[in-house]
């Protein structure tokens, strides 16, 4: 099944009896949204390698030129308490240490940009194939006193 455009997917691949399963991100921003939707995506991941039908999984972008720009920043600045902010970096980092235990090797496709967490996205994977014209990588929020 095709997913819709704003939807994540996850595709298999029999490439020579290899089985790569492919997370596609449908967006550049990671937002709570995108989150819910790559749960499902690492939960296929993690049924299929646990029933030893993958053998590699891969993280891909559908955005032309951008792998992934990082968070939100509408949605951090709408955070209003240190327990919400608190929430939300463990969301995320809770979802890097899921990809990062998959018992297959994982690899990052990065196409363009990978900014913030996006570069932390692809860090998380075994392995990193990028772009040597288009791919970017960088931690911008250093400027701004975050840490990655």
């Amino acid at each position: 099944k095709q997913p819709a455009s704003g939807e994540m997917g996850f595709v298999v691949f029999n490439c020579g009896g290899q089985r790569l399963g492919v997370i596609e991100l449908p967006t550049a921003v990671l937002d709570r949204e995108w989150a819910t939707s790559f749960v499902a995506a690492l939960e296929t991941a993690e049924s299929l390698c646990k029933d030893k039908l993958l053998d590699a999984v891969a993280v891909a972008s559908r955005t032309d030129k951008v792998f992934v720009y990082g968070a939100d920043v509408k949605e951090q600045l709408a955070l209003t308490t240190k327990q919400q902010a608190v929430e939300v970096s463990q969301l995320f980092q809770g979802l890097l240490k899921r990809l990062e235990s998959l018992p297959v090797p994982t690899i990052a496709i990065i196409n363009g940009l990978a900014l913030g967490g996006g570069l932390e996205l692809a860090l998380a994977c075994t392995y990193r194939l990028a772009d040597e014209k288009a791919a970017s990588l960088g931690l911008p929020e250093v400027k701004l006193g975050l840490l990655p």
